[in-house]
């Protein structure tokens, strides 16, 4: 994760879409709310990472046709079910984009376009916070891949290096393993916590099918055992479903560069934001986004 960082260093303005109450919330209390990754907006985003996962490791498992790996893949492909995932390491997210230009992403997350992008500078990502020690404060930014192959590089490194190593575990101590089978249970399940869960949960949480490539997004998360997290945990209510999340601090005077109205955003939405920055005393650009947009709403009105 601390290279996945490095590498993503932020150098540009990174968008966060909202609705109207969204941005008004963002910067009057001055948090970004990370959401619980089994909530986000797009139920099947882990499920591409976990599908290309377990696709993975019954591929090798197949190259090596070792009994004891199939153990091991067999352990791995457990924890990354639905009953299981999130069991013993959660991870909260924020979501960010570098595209406002791209239809789809004022249409998804934005209220159909007719909400606000609000433009955190660099230093909100790459800046650590000063209680970044403390659990729920130390956030890993992790660019979004798209991958196109049923079998992406970045997600079978791991398995593979994991592999090689879990095989020469066992071959070096083969007296122990055959006499004491839970030494080997222990063993198997050590690897696949550690060596493979960890760094897998990470790929799948920053993995997404290849038609959202142009929201160029880049997400925010919070990892975690749940037991640590949980002191920091609040609810929110969307369509009767109590969703968890846990609010991040920012520095609105510093890290807000500017905002940008939605293209279907009503007549005097860019007063209402002017006013507001007034209000809360923020020297920020707002501009209006200039992209062609017709609402799902407009065409329904027509249609009917």
């Amino acid at each position: 994760m601390l290279e996945e960082s490095q590498r993503n260093l932020v150098r540009s303005v990174h968008y966060h879409l909202t609705d109207k109450n969204g941005l008004e919330g963002i910067l009057r209390n001055q948090e970004v709310w990370f959401t619980e990754f089994q909530h986000l907006n797009d139920t099947a985003e882990l499920i591409q990472g976990v599908t290309l996962v377990i696709g993975a490791l019954r591929a090798i498992d197949m190259d090596r046709g070792d009994g004891r790996l199939k153990l091991l893949f067999d352990c791995v492909e457990h924890l990354l079910t639905n009953d299981n995932i999130g069991k013993y390491l959660t991870a909260f997210i924020a979501s960010f984009s570098r595209s406002i230009i791209d239809v789809g992403v004022w249409r998804s997350y934005a209220d159909d376009a007719r909400g606000f992008a609000i433009g955190f500078a660099p230093r909100f990502f790459n800046d650590p916070r000063p209680d970044a020690h403390l659990p729920g404060r130390n956030a890993f930014s992790g660019k979004v891949y798209y991958p196109r192959g049923k079998r992406p590089k970045r997600l079978v490194e791991p398995l593979e290096r994991a592999a090689v190593a879990y095989q020469n575990t066992v071959e070096h101590y083969p007296g122990e393993m055959a006499e004491n089978q839970s030494a080997e249970q222990s063993l198997r399940r050590h690897f696949a916590n550690q060596l493979i869960a960890e760094p897998l949960i990470w790929n799948c949480l920053t993995t997404k099918h290849p038609g959202f490539r142009s929201e160029r997004e880049l997400r925010l998360v919070l990892l975690g055992m749940p037991s640590e997290l949980a002191p920091m945990v609040r609810f929110r209510s969307r369509c009767g479903v109590a969703v968890p999340y846990i609010p991040y601090p920012f520095d609105r005077q510093v890290e807000i560069s500017r905002i940008v109205v939605g293209p279907a955003a009503p007549e005097g939405s860019g007063e209402f934001v002017r006013e507001l920055l007034r209000e809360l005393d923020m020297n920020v650009r707002v501009i209006r986004s200039d992209i062609p947009y017709r609402s799902f709403a407009d065409r329904s009105s027509r249609r009917s």
